[in-house]
């Protein structure tokens, strides 16, 4: 069995106690008439202020979806929630603070908050019903629980953060017998009213150490805070979502294997990709190798990619990123199917790997 240094489980556990240590600072006002609301010009901080007191927030993912999901509980997802707040504030910014206040007067919510230098910093929102977890509490149920299963092992692999801040601590995953090899990446939760604790999926082509795509497990496998759940459950499940995405992974890979690369469809998605053209000579180089090694197919392009996002050294982090992500996609669903799908603009206002078709847009 493969062994992990304890360096970093010592890594998982000092960082657990600094957000413990910070958590412990973290105070609770309940908002139970309409507050005073206020959004900045630019819609970036939104301030609220109620029994005397003015707590400040950044406009991010976090406050938009616990706000904007109460004031309209039709919306879908976290984006169309976005999209009715961008909307909102660009068209009737008073409105969308009345709304706001009036949120505040139907629900029976306290805002978890943070004194630093003098200003009140919004830490999250919660309900009555909002149960907070010590981390490390949590870190040893959840090992004590996860030693008596096969499939994971208890270990720590290594730590990482997710763009949100979150910890992460990987274990290994013994499910032999699948071309590819999962890590099971339990994300800690914050005391936020927000997060939860949940698993990312690290994944890897076992043959070439390509790495996918990593995959979040489904909502239906989240830890809330607003319950205890059975952890036995929890890890069973996660578990089960892990083989069941080796399995599927294993019949995408059979069908990209059996799947012939047509080279005009290839042509038409290089002539597509935001690369220089040193890169783009480069990835096609690699398309050809990796033909040589397993065919002319939709496996030895998902291949490509994923070796560059994972292999090459001369290529930015972010770019990394976007093959590895590119590649997983081909492989999940098709060469096809990627090229029908409307290119995506970024945060930053441009788009990401893969630009608009021009016969499409012509």
């Amino acid at each position: 069995m493969q062994t992990y240094s304890s360096a970093d489980e010592k890594k998982v556990i000092d960082q657990l106690r600094a957000l413990i240590d910070f958590e412990g600072q973290v105070r609770e006002l309940a908002v139970e008439d309409s507050p005073q609301i206020q959004i900045a010009d630019d819609g970036k901080r939104l301030t609220i202020s109620a029994g005397g007191i003015d707590l400040q927030g950044n406009v991010d993912r976090p406050l938009v979806h616990q706000i904007g999901g109460r004031i309209w509980p039709d919306a879908g997802d976290f984006s169309e929630v976005a999209t009715r707040w961008g909307t909102s504030f660009r068209e009737n910014r008073v409105q969308l603070q009345a709304d706001i206040a009036d949120m505040f007067s139907r629900h029976d919510l306290m805002v978890r908050y943070v004194e630093h230098r003098g200003i009140n910093r919004i830490y999250g929102i919660v309900t009555p019903h909002f149960v907070e977890v010590n981390q490390l509490e949590f870190r040893e149920a959840f090992l004590q629980e996860a030693r008596s299963d096969t499939a994971l092992i208890a270990e720590t692999k290594r730590v990482e953060r997710t763009r949100f801040g979150n910890v992460v601590e990987f274990f290994g995953f013994d499910s032999p017998g699948f071309q590819v090899e999962l890590e099971y990446g339990l994300v800690y939760a914050r005391n936020t009213g927000y997060d939860a604790y949940k698993v990312d999926w690290g994944r890897y082509v076992l043959v070439c150490t390509n790495g996918l795509k990593r995959k979040t497990a489904g909502s239906q496998h989240k830890w809330y805070h607003t319950h205890r759940v059975d952890l036995g459950e929890f890890l069973n499940r996660t578990v089960e979502d892990g083989i069941g995405n080796q399995r599927f992974l294993e019949a995408r890979i059979h069908a990209a294997r059996e799947t012939e690369l047509s080279w005009d469809a290839f042509g038409a998605f290089l002539s597509r990709l935001s690369l220089a053209e040193a890169s783009k000579e480069r990835f096609a180089a690699r398309v050809v190798e990796e033909s040589r090694a397993v065919g002319d197919n939709e496996w030895a392009l998902s291949q490509a990619l994923t070796y560059l996002g994972t292999h090459d050294r001369h290529i930015s982090f972010r770019t990394k990123r976007q093959f590895t992500d590119l590649g997983t996609d081909i492989l999940e669903h098709s060469l096809t199917e990627v090229l029908a799908e409307e290119a995506e603009v970024g945060k930053d206002g441009c788009y990401g790997l893969v630009l608009p078709d021009p016969v499409r847009y012509h």
